[in-house]
């Protein structure tokens, strides 16, 4: 089993990173208060209100990652064969190209919609909101590629395994957890596909806005049976009966 908690590594960077910027709030005392100096102090203090927001976070995150990694409360852990997580790999990449290119295709033609409209009301200034439109759709367009291509190359880049809880998912070193302040699980269903895959589907705070997370976990080969008992047992809990195929 890969003991590997990527937010442990990320919380002691930040706790260094803290520690430096901290000593360097002091930098102006050794240069009797140079202009360069004070620049650097309160340079330093930024970074370190940063650093312990972030290495707490991080640490935080780690501690969870923890108990999954350790079997606490686990419903089940799966690991996959190489050419099962192959399978999935390409099969999420799709998904997930699939995702992005609707979600492209209706930004960019409200964006198309009120450049167009604008340059219809007010010719002179209106071809300047159209550029900006079109700026911004070529800007989105490349993130949904950038975005695609960065999780893609992330499942092939690391073999995953899943640990399956209640209250949240770890799957191939990334975190989904739906008992946070404002999240909440939303369906999980089913999939036939090849692998199978179980899809959660949740809420959860980016900001001040709740959103929609997707997160599709594959089924290992002769685990189908226990997935569907999976399904079940997640949607008593939640007194439905979704069962998406």
């Amino acid at each position: 089993m890969n003991k590997n908690n990527p937010a442990r590594t990320t919380s002691r960077v930040w706790w260094i990173i803290t520690a430096i910027s901290f000593v360097l709030m002091f930098f102006p005392f050794f240069v009797d208060g140079a202009p360069v100096g004070i620049i650097i102090a309160i340079f330093s203090l930024m970074i370190f209100i940063t650093g312990i927001i972030a290495a707490l976070i991080y640490s935080d995150r780690a501690g969870k990652i923890d108990r999954f990694i350790k079997g606490e409360n686990l419903l089940v852990h799966w690991e996959y064969t190489p050419e099962e997580w192959m399978q999935y790999a390409e099969k999420e990449s799709i998904r997930d190209k699939g995702s992005k290119r609707t979600l492209f295709f209706v930004i960019a033609g409200i964006a198309l919609f009120i450049g167009i409209v604008y340059t219809a009301i007010k010719p002179q200034s209106g071809i300047w909101v159209l550029s900006a439109m079109i700026g911004l759709i070529i800007i989105i367009g490349f993130v949904a590629w950038l975005t695609g291509w960065y999780n893609r190359r992330h499942n092939i880049k690391y073999h995953g395994e899943a640990f399956i809880r209640r209250d949240g998912v770890y799957l191939n070193r990334r975190l989904h957890q739906w008992n946070q302040v404002g999240s909440y699980l939303n369906s999980v269903e089913y999939v036939e596909d090849t692998p199978p895959v179980l899809s959660f589907s949740y809420f959860a705070l980016t900001g001040t806005i709740t959103q929609e997370y997707k997160v599709h976990v594959p089924v290992p080969k002769g685990l189908e049976a226990r997935a569907k008992e999976l399904l079940a047992e997640f949607n008593k809990d939640k007194g439905t009966n979704n069962n998406s195929v």
